[in-house]
């Protein structure tokens, strides 16, 4: 089993120290988020931990084809992995806070796998076309770069069959149990099947949003934001779809009306989107669906549970905790270490 953790806020010295700490603490990847208005440059940042860093893999989770040409994301991630001597990775989705914090909609299925094909096009030295133009990366010698591998972050059917039928994996943004993962690696195969592809080739990494405390009622109540923003985003769109129970509908609906994209993973103690989940009710429901939290056992225990499931490859942690840098330490201390994979 593969380890991940993401971490964005800060300064990016900040964001090194944590890459840093992901290291030593032998996580196999570390991400770091892009969303312009919220958090540091990705690339700035990305570079500078690839250049502090020798093991760990390094890479974005995720950004998007709205806020960034393909052409733009190719070079910037060509260059990262030149400074990362190989040990990049991209992760690519549609786009959350990063596009809604600026008035535009999420990207289209077409234009994520247009992403795909433009990056993996430039990156093997040819000249591919976009939108009408011909583009190359001309600073970069034909048959120097590596394809840097692509993870889609996947929260509907759709996408998670356009990542198998695209992707070297699949970050599965709609939650850890069984029946969830279950049918999100159906998914996955269904596309991989249909573009041709053994789908045993795309790795499944599940994304879990994590805290420690002293029992898990602690833990979860300090992840309601977490729980919010997951819910206004992974839970978006076809609700039947993605086994969420009709009960929960409405509330689902009523929370992402009321979310405030400017306040996407702030953890200032008057966040407004932390109150959304007890406001309707769905505190129970969604960290029963999407977190491990609680004591070092009880994480340790709910990551065994994961790691079960016929078919997921990885872990995608979120440090949305106060102290992100304890946060990683911990996890690779007390948590990782008693974890049978």
């Amino acid at each position: 089993m593969e380890t991940g953790i993401l971490c964005s806020r800060g300064s990016v010295d900040d964001i090194v120290e944590k890459g840093l700490e992901a290291e030593r603490q032998g996580f196999d990847f570390f991400g770091v988020g892009d969303t312009q208005n919220l958090f540091p440059e990705l690339y700035v940042s990305l570079g500078a931990v690839a250049a502090a860093t020798s093991s760990v893999d390094v890479g974005p989770v995720v950004t998007n084809p709205v806020t960034r040409h393909p052409a733009v994301t190719a070079s910037a991630m060509a260059t990262t992995d030149q400074l990362a001597d190989g040990r990049t990775f991209m992760g690519l989705g549609s786009g959350d806070s990063a596009v809604r914090t600026i008035g535009k909609r999420p990207a289209s299925l077409t234009a994520m796998a247009d992403l795909v094909s433009v990056c993996r096009g430039l990156w093997q030295g040819r000249e591919v076309e976009y939108d009408g133009e011909p583009l190359s990366l001309r600073w970069l010698p034909s048959g120097t770069q590596p394809d840097v591998p692509i993870r889609l972050s996947a929260g509907g059917p759709k996408t998670l069959e356009l990542a198998g039928a695209v992707a070297d994996g699949v970050f599965v943004a709609w939650g850890l149990t069984p029946d969830a993962v279950e049918l999100a690696i159906d998914h996955v195969a269904a596309g991989a099947r249909d573009a041709g592809r053994d789908p045993d080739d795309v790795a499944i990494y599940v994304w879990a949003k994590s805290n420690l405390a002293a029992d898990r009622e602690t833990a979860v109540d300090e992840m309601r934001m977490q729980l919010a923003s997951t819910a206004n985003h992974a839970l978006r769109y076809d609700l039947d779809a993605k086994g969420v129970p009709p009960a929960y509908h409405e509330p689902i609906r009523d929370l992402q009306a009321a979310y405030e994209p400017g306040h996407h993973l702030g953890v200032e103690a008057d966040n407004p989107n932390s109150a959304l989940v007890e406001e309707f009710g769905l505190t129970d429901y969604l960290a029963e669906r999407f977190t491990v939290a609680g004591t070092p056992s009880d994480v340790a225990q709910q990551l065994e549970d994961v790691a079960a499931i016929d078919g997921v490859d990885g872990v995608l942690f979120t440090a949305d905790t106060a102290d992100q840098h304890e946060h990683i330490q911990r996890l690779g201390t007390e948590v990782l270490p008693s974890v049978d994979w």
